[in-house]
């Protein structure tokens, strides 16, 4: 029982973690006057990462760097299979910032590259080299983008500048603490039941970690601010797949069989090509549909290959 009890209070805390420095990201970003599509899909998705990335590093001090890769790139099917699709059930989503489209195009070279370069042995320190290579590219580009955008964007008012570092502070805290009681806990799970701790990682701790991307994307749904939202979830798949993943296996390398793998990668590539909006800019709750029956035909695919 004190493994579940683990688990459940790591996921509470990764929420109130992410919620509080993402307010305190969103408080430094009005007063850097940087457009709100920018800041969701870096400093928001950066935020909304800290979970992955406080379990990967604690998977990997512990000894279990699988649940670390499972995690982060089993997040990513969650963010777009589950999250997304439940956001979009809800009522639709219209997209109006062109930068979702370039981040759905890194978003769906993640996997694919990841996928070729584990094909050429695991994942070592020079394919994770390559991945971050990927990933430096892409916020370069980010960068670029939000200097671009910042003439048009009018001063805002100013926001208390100690209340957005304490929000960032206890953020960052609650985060590190929840990546600790995650890892914890789903390692004790996995033991107990016989579950490999890849699987463990891309099922359960992935569901505890993306909380956060849950917590934004229903809000910004309420508040018709749907590239927020989506573009949070899409920052923070680039942020675990190429940033996240590369840093673990710079660490220590990991090896991990394709057959568990390759439906990960595979289902992550199909529910980043269902975000793609079109000519229409739009999500429908048809597609939302549609990214909830992958997410659970991901689930079955792995659980059923994950017990011993």
């Amino acid at each position: 029982m004190i493994s579940y009890g683990a688990l459940l209070a790591g996921v509470a805390l990764a929420a109130l973690g992410g919620d509080l420095f993402v307010r305190g990201l969103l408080g430094l970003a009005r007063q850097l006057r940087v457009h709100p599509g920018v800041i969701a899909a870096t400093l928001a998705a950066f935020a909304t990462s800290l979970p992955e990335l406080s379990v990967g590093i604690n998977a990997v001090l512990a000894g279990t760097p699988q649940i670390a890769l499972g995690d982060s790139l089993g997040s990513n099917v969650v963010n777009l299979g589950l999250i997304l699709g439940v956001t979009v059930v809800l009522g639709g989503a219209r997209i109006s910032d062109e930068s979702i489209t370039r981040n759905v195009t890194a978003a769906a070279l993640a996997p694919a590259v990841t996928a070729a370069l584990a094909a050429t042995g695991g994942f070592g320190r020079p394919q994770a080299a390559a991945l971050m290579a990927l990933f430096l590219a892409w916020l370069a580009a980010t960068i670029v983008d939000a200097r671009r955008k910042r003439a048009t964007i009018p001063p805002m008012a100013e926001t208390s500048l100690k209340r957005t570092v304490l929000a960032l502070v206890l953020g960052m805290l609650a985060m590190a603490a929840a990546g600790r009681l995650i890892v914890v806990g789903a390692t004790a799970i996995a033991q107990r039941w016989g579950i490999d701790a890849f699987i463990v990682g891309a099922l359960i701790a992935a569901i505890g970690t993306s909380t956060p991307e849950l917590a934004v994307s229903l809000v910004s749904r309420a508040r018709r601010h749907d590239d927020v939202g989506i573009g949070t979830l899409l920052g923070s798949n680039l942020f675990n797949g190429l940033f996240i993943v590369p840093l673990v296996c710079l660490i220590e390398p990991v090896t991990v069989p394709w057959r568990e793998l390759a439906p990960v990668l595979g289902f992550g590539l199909v529910v980043v090509a269902l975000v793609h909006p079109g000519r229409a800019r739009r999500l429908s709750r048809g597609r939302g549909v549609l990214l909830l029956s992958v997410y659970l035909a991901f689930v079955i695919a792995l659980a059923a290959g994950g017990v011993n």
